[in-house]
């Protein structure tokens, strides 16, 4: 593949229903994330996954990081500036009224930021589709009610595999749990490489969002 060397310098706001950060970042177009995690990786994000057998016990745990593609960029832009209702798919597919807590599994571990969809989503039963994750919201993690005070976010689902044995590489965020009619904001793939989710496993996905708290340690 071709690479597009010209920068694109992204600044990103949002705030949708729990879900938010400020950031700034330099993207190089087509760039896995892996190649440049130093500038397409969202600050104070982090992606935890963790396997467990069906006795609960655990046999993988990755850790890694989130970015914004070209796509989440976009659906920004409209969640600021257009009626949320409205759809379409030139800029950003579908109405932005939901918030992008649905967590969708992918086998490709490349994160590119042209990227719209999955690469290659998981087909096994219980690992398939985008699945909503609960959130926990700490507005104020240090007890200050200082306007710069730090927000915690954290999202949160446990897929469980009913099917075959299958391999997971990397998580999409949708806000709708289909992807042929909802828009992908971010991706992230994990350090170390993929994690296998054997019958009758479970794989727990966790997103740990941390932001604000300008004079916050």
């Amino acid at each position: 593949m071709d690479t597009v060397t010209k920068p694109l310098f992204v600044a990103l706001i949002v705030a949708v229903a729990g879900f938010g950060f400020v950031t700034a970042m330099v993207l190089t177009q087509d760039q896995p994330l892996e190649a440049q995690a130093d500038e397409v990786a969202l600050e104070n994000t982090k992606i935890t996954v963790t396997v467990r057998d069906s006795m609960g016990g655990v046999t993988d745990q990755k850790t890694g990081q989130n970015a914004v593609v070209n796509t989440g960029d976009n659906c920004i832009a409209k969640m600021l500036w257009h009626d949320p209702t409205t759809a379409g798919d030139q800029t950003c597919e579908g109405a932005t009224n939901d918030p992008w807590r649905y967590f969708c599994l992918d086998q490709d571990a490349q994160v590119l930021v042209v990227d719209k969809d999955l690469r290659n989503p998981s087909a096994s039963a219980g690992l398939s589709g985008c699945q909503k994750a609960e959130i926990t919201w700490n507005q104020n993690s240090t007890g200050s009610t200082d306007a710069l005070s730090k927000v915690d976010v954290q999202l949160a689902y446990t897929f469980t595999n009913t099917g075959a044995d299958d391999e997971i590489c990397s998580v999409g965020t949708f806000n709708g749990s289909s992807q042929a009619t909802r828009s992908m904001m971010s991706k992230g793939n994990f350090t170390g490489g993929c994690v296998t989710v054997t019958t009758s496993s479970t794989l727990e996905v966790l997103y740990d969002f941390e932001y604000g708290g300008g004079t916050v340690p």
